[in-house]
């Protein structure tokens, strides 16, 4: 079988041309940065639709260490962005 016509191949997409581009809060301290994204572009900050990160960057005898850190160790998408900084966060 022979395909020649391009609207035969599947068609495929990367994750930044489906969802928005996530929110990034960087710490003053340098150590710390959040990251919210959320299904929806333009949606509110201060409703439960987002998916939050932590980023700890930790200095280790000069090594960085990284570790990423969700509100109450889970991933969905119901946490409020405004509130990131006052949720509880594990692995």
């Amino acid at each position: 079988m022979q395909v020649t016509k391009p609207e035969q191949f599947p068609v495929t997409k990367n994750m930044s041309s489906v969802y928005p581009e996530p929110i990034i809060h960087k710490k003053v301290d340098g150590t710390t940065t959040y990251y919210g994204y959320c299904m929806y572009p333009n949606q509110s900050t201060a409703e439960a639709m987002f998916k939050i990160i932590k980023q700890v960057d930790a200095d280790n005898a000069g090594d960085t260490i990284t570790t990423f850190e969700y509100p109450n160790g889970s991933r969905g998408y119901d946490f409020i962005w405004d509130d990131r900084e006052s949720l509880s966060y594990t692995r």
